[in-house]
């Protein structure tokens, strides 16, 4: 990463975040490539990065340094937060190699997803930190995310050359936790389900 971006922090960030949500992105600063994804929502690489460094006193504009993939991830090790590109084709030829580049380009938030999923369940142990989805057979045409029993998953299938995804229900044996019947386990992701469109 360039010398010049190692100021940036997440604080520095989350802080320049609320200053662009405030007065919202300039035309001429809307990025055709790269965007930082934060809380569902994209924002300029380049513009990130030089509102961070007004924040920081830092002398610096877009034309000071480039959206190479140095810098882009450089940002994404100093801050956890993914630069997406707009303009990159995915390319696989079957679901083995889709779960490869899913996992990938996921990075930092695969860790983090399996750090707070352990904390979540009181687990003993994190799932691989470097994986959201597993492929555990090759012959199937869908994948989940990594897990155990009684929990919500994350399915992904691909077939007739077409990707789809979705949310699975696992409510698989759990030795000394099957006190309720497999619909007992779901009710409460439902419920939360349903509630959420009642709003």
């Amino acid at each position: 990463m360039k010398e010049s971006l190692k100021f940036m922090n997440r604080d520095l960030v989350n802080r320049a975040i609320a200053q662009i949500d405030s007065s919202n992105i300039p035309n001429n600063r809307k990025g055709r490539n790269y965007a930082v994804v934060i809380n569902d929502k994209q924002y300029p690489f380049k513009l990130i990065i030089t509102e961070a460094a007004k924040l920081a006193n830092i002398d610096l504009t877009s034309k000071d340094f480039s959206s190479n993939i140095e810098n882009r991830n450089g940002f994404t090790q100093l801050t956890n937060y993914p630069v997406v590109n707009f303009n990159e084709k995915i390319i696989f030829k079957n679901l083995t190699e889709l779960v490869d580049v899913i996992n990938s380009d996921l990075g930092v938030f695969c860790n983090q997803f399996q750090i707070k999923k352990k904390e979540l369940f009181n687990k003993k142990r994190m799932n691989s930190p470097n994986k959201l989805f597993v492929l555990s057979d090759d012959e199937r045409d869908w994948s989940i995310n990594e897990g155990g029993g009684i929990e919500l998953q994350y399915h992904l299938f691909f077939r007739d050359n077409t990707v789809g995804y979705g949310l699975g229900f696992n409510t698989q044996y759990e030795p000394f936790a099957n006190e309720f019947s497999s619909m007992e386990y779901m009710n409460p992701y439902v419920n939360s389900g349903v509630s959420s469109l009642l709003v």
